[in-house]
């Protein structure tokens, strides 16, 4: 009886051998490397992905908070007042930020404080709301804002993005 049992060549194994051991050493393709768990953006929780966003805001880092929304994302603003009505504002993130770039330039000495928050979540979707106190000033005067932020966050590509930001603020200056 003739012998079945597959022989491989050893041109063909050393072959074999270094096409793995380069693929190995290459590490993970960026694509994949973004969705697994051990990267950030994946490993993040819904409050961590908004707390960066608030954070980039801080400093002015608009390259981080355009980067946490969604393409298609909206951001809606309240304006309360002690002396009149409130205010209702809607924007595209895209006209928001570019305002934001244009006018926040103006401001220094800012900080914030999450003064709490919360987190309800799905698993590829979550809201995250942040009660804060954002302050500094603005040319010569100083202001304080007092809000909520709320989060509308969707995971895209195995990380959270923002696809609608809306916040309810009184700003009062001194």
């Amino acid at each position: 009886m003739r012998d079945m049992t597959p022989r491989v060549s050893p041109t063909l194994a050393v072959l074999a051998l270094a096409f793995l051991l380069r693929a190995l050493s290459a590490g993970p393709s960026e694509g994949y490397a973004a969705q697994t768990p051990a990267s950030p953006a994946a490993a993040e929780t819904p409050l961590a992905a908004a707390t960066r966003f608030a954070r980039a805001f801080e400093k002015q880092d608009f390259a981080v908070v355009r980067g946490l929304f969604t393409p298609d994302a909206m951001v809606s603003r309240v304006a309360l007042s002690r002396a009149g009505e409130p205010r209702f504002y809607r924007f595209s993130a895209k006209e928001w930020l570019d305002d934001a770039e244009r006018n926040h330039v103006y401001l220094k000495d800012v900080r914030l404080e999450v003064l709490d928050s919360s987190t309800e979540s799905l698993d590829e979707g979550a809201v995250v709301s942040m009660r804060y106190r954002f302050s500094g000033r603005a040319g010569n005067r100083s202001f304080v804002s007092e809000g909520i932020d709320t989060y509308s966050l969707i995971r895209v590509e195995g990380a959270w993005r923002v696809l609608l930001y809306f916040y309810i603020e009184r700003i009062e200056f001194s």
